[in-house]
Protein backbone atom coordinates (compact mmCIF):
# COMPACT_ATOMS: atom_id res chain seq x y z
CA UNK A 1 0.00 0.00 0.00
CA UNK A 2 1.39 3.39 -1.01
CA UNK A 3 2.03 5.97 1.65
CA UNK A 4 -0.19 9.05 1.43
CA UNK A 5 1.64 12.36 1.43
CA UNK A 6 0.95 15.43 3.49
CA UNK A 7 0.24 19.09 2.75
CA UNK A 8 2.09 21.53 5.00
CA UNK A 9 1.62 25.29 4.69
CA UNK A 10 3.70 28.11 6.15
CA UNK A 11 1.78 31.37 6.49
CA UNK A 12 3.11 34.74 7.53
CA UNK A 13 3.82 38.29 6.47
CA UNK A 14 6.56 39.20 3.99
CA UNK A 15 9.99 38.85 5.55
CA UNK A 16 8.82 36.67 8.45
CA UNK A 17 11.13 33.77 7.56
CA UNK A 18 8.70 31.47 5.74
CA UNK A 19 11.14 30.68 2.93
CA UNK A 20 13.91 29.85 5.38
CA UNK A 21 11.66 27.59 7.43
CA UNK A 22 10.35 25.87 4.30
CA UNK A 23 13.90 25.12 3.13
CA UNK A 24 14.80 23.75 6.56
CA UNK A 25 11.66 21.62 6.81
CA UNK A 26 12.05 20.24 3.28
CA UNK A 27 15.70 19.43 3.91
CA UNK A 28 14.89 17.65 7.18
CA UNK A 29 12.08 15.63 5.59
CA UNK A 30 14.29 14.69 2.64
CA UNK A 31 17.03 13.48 5.00
CA UNK A 32 14.40 11.20 6.55
CA UNK A 33 13.95 9.58 3.13
CA UNK A 34 10.64 11.22 2.31
CA UNK A 35 9.74 12.66 -1.07
CA UNK A 36 9.21 16.42 -0.70
CA UNK A 37 8.05 19.12 -3.10
CA UNK A 38 8.16 22.82 -2.19
CA UNK A 39 5.82 25.30 -3.81
CA UNK A 40 4.38 28.78 -3.32
CA UNK A 41 1.48 31.08 -4.08
CA UNK A 42 0.98 32.83 -6.31
CA UNK A 43 2.43 30.06 -8.47
CA UNK A 44 4.84 30.45 -11.35
CA UNK A 45 2.11 29.33 -13.77
CA UNK A 46 0.45 31.72 -16.25
CA UNK A 47 -2.15 33.05 -13.80
CA UNK A 48 0.40 33.33 -10.99
CA UNK A 49 2.77 35.30 -13.22
CA UNK A 50 -0.06 37.68 -14.11
CA UNK A 51 -0.85 38.13 -10.42
CA UNK A 52 2.80 38.99 -9.73
CA UNK A 53 2.74 41.64 -12.45
CA UNK A 54 -0.39 43.13 -10.89
CA UNK A 55 1.12 43.12 -7.41
CA UNK A 56 4.26 44.82 -8.74
CA UNK A 57 2.04 47.54 -10.23
CA UNK A 58 3.02 46.93 -13.85
CA UNK A 59 -0.58 45.93 -14.66
CA UNK A 60 -3.28 48.16 -13.12
CA UNK A 61 -6.19 46.20 -11.68
CA UNK A 62 -9.03 46.23 -9.18
CA UNK A 63 -8.39 44.32 -5.93
CA UNK A 64 -11.41 42.09 -6.56
CA UNK A 65 -9.83 40.97 -9.81
CA UNK A 66 -6.63 40.02 -8.01
CA UNK A 67 -8.63 38.08 -5.40
CA UNK A 68 -10.48 36.20 -8.14
CA UNK A 69 -7.22 35.40 -9.92
CA UNK A 70 -5.72 34.05 -6.69
CA UNK A 71 -8.70 31.67 -6.46
CA UNK A 72 -8.15 30.58 -10.07
CA UNK A 73 -4.41 30.14 -9.54
CA UNK A 74 -5.06 28.10 -6.39
CA UNK A 75 -7.52 25.82 -8.18
CA UNK A 76 -4.93 25.04 -10.85
CA UNK A 77 -2.24 24.65 -8.16
CA UNK A 78 -4.41 22.13 -6.35
CA UNK A 79 -5.99 20.20 -9.23
CA UNK A 80 -3.47 20.01 -12.09
CA UNK A 81 -3.47 16.30 -13.01
CA UNK A 82 0.34 16.07 -13.17
CA UNK A 83 1.81 18.72 -10.89
CA UNK A 84 -1.12 19.62 -8.63
CA UNK A 85 -0.93 19.46 -4.87
CA UNK A 86 -3.74 16.90 -4.75
CA UNK A 87 -1.98 14.56 -7.19
CA UNK A 88 1.31 14.81 -5.31
CA UNK A 89 -0.21 14.16 -1.89
CA UNK A 90 -2.28 11.27 -3.22
CA UNK A 91 0.86 9.63 -4.62
CA UNK A 92 2.88 9.98 -1.40
CA UNK A 93 4.72 13.29 -1.74
CA UNK A 94 4.91 15.75 1.13
CA UNK A 95 4.07 19.17 -0.31
CA UNK A 96 5.38 22.18 1.61
CA UNK A 97 3.78 25.44 0.49
CA UNK A 98 4.65 29.10 1.04
CA UNK A 99 1.18 30.60 1.67
CA UNK A 100 -2.24 29.22 0.85
CA UNK A 101 -5.87 29.99 1.71
CA UNK A 102 -5.32 31.95 4.91
CA UNK A 103 -3.11 34.48 3.14
CA UNK A 104 -5.86 35.09 0.63
CA UNK A 105 -8.29 35.54 3.46
CA UNK A 106 -5.98 38.02 5.19
CA UNK A 107 -5.13 40.02 2.07
CA UNK A 108 -8.42 39.91 0.13
CA UNK A 109 -11.32 39.51 2.56
CA UNK A 110 -11.82 43.26 2.77
CA UNK A 111 -12.62 43.28 -0.96
CA UNK A 112 -14.52 40.00 -1.39
CA UNK A 113 -16.63 37.57 0.59
CA UNK A 114 -14.34 34.61 1.14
Amino acid sequence: MARQGKFIVFEGIDGSGKSTQIREAASWLSRKGLEVHTTFEPTDGPVGRLIRQMLEGSVPVDQRTIASLFAADRTEHLMDPETGIRQMVDTGTIVVCDRYYFSSYAYHSQYMDM
